[in-house]
């Protein structure tokens, strides 16, 4: 009888564990902990940087929202959806502000830095496991409070001779180049 309880007990930890590691891919997908504002080439960004430190993720669809709360109502205030390359370490996720399409964002980026809006957001992509098959969601919410201005990522990994990438340093992944402040200024500037 004690033999019985033991296998019963031993056979559902086992069974809990192989069920984990099959179905359940591992939390190896991050993003910054910020969104960042950027100027690049003549252009403000909306910027996420987007790691992987597991298997490669394809066929990635990726939709970006902003939204408001007023009276208990949620105000969309954009929505934006795109699809995305292959995420094998690093990504970069861009909404490009200085556009015509984009210029709800930017108003509505503009009036949380200002504070006169509290502004949620929250990014989130579907994509494939290049071996597997499965099927992997991601999903991070953000608001104004994580609002910064930068220029350039730092990299997180160099070349070798053969086009290859070495050298992870991870410890990178957050770290940005800070934006001047007459881009800053720029940028906070109403259209005319």
């Amino acid at each position: 009888m004690l033999q019985s309880v033991i296998s019963m007990f031993f056979t559902s930890i086992f069974s809990g564990f192989l069920v984990y590691f099959i179905i359940k891919r591992p939390n190896d997908i991050f993003t910054t902990r910020r969104l960042y504002i950027r100027f690049r080439d003549d252009h403000y960004l909306l910027s996420i940087r987007i790691g992987n430190k597991g298997r490669t993720i394809i066929d990635l669809k990726s939709r970006f929202e902003a939204w408001t709360i007023d009276n208990n109502t949620r105000i969309r205030a954009f929505r934006h959806e795109q699809e995305l390359p292959d995420l094998e370490r690093i990504l970069y996720y861009d909404i490009t502000l200085d556009t015509v399409h984009h210029i709800k964002l930017k108003k509505a980026l503009l009036e949380a830095l200002q504070k006169k809006i509290r502004l949620h957001m929250k990014f989130s992509f579907i994509g494939n496991d290049i071996k597997s098959g499965e099927q992997v969601a991601f999903a991070k919410y953000f608001d104004s409070e994580d609002l910064r201005f930068g220029t350039t990522f730092l990299n997180v990994y160099s070349w070798n001779e053969n086009g290859e990438r070495k050298d992870f340093r991870w410890k990178n992944f957050e770290r940005i180049e800070p934006l001047e402040a007459e881009f800053i200024e720029q940028f906070s500037k109403p259209e005319s």
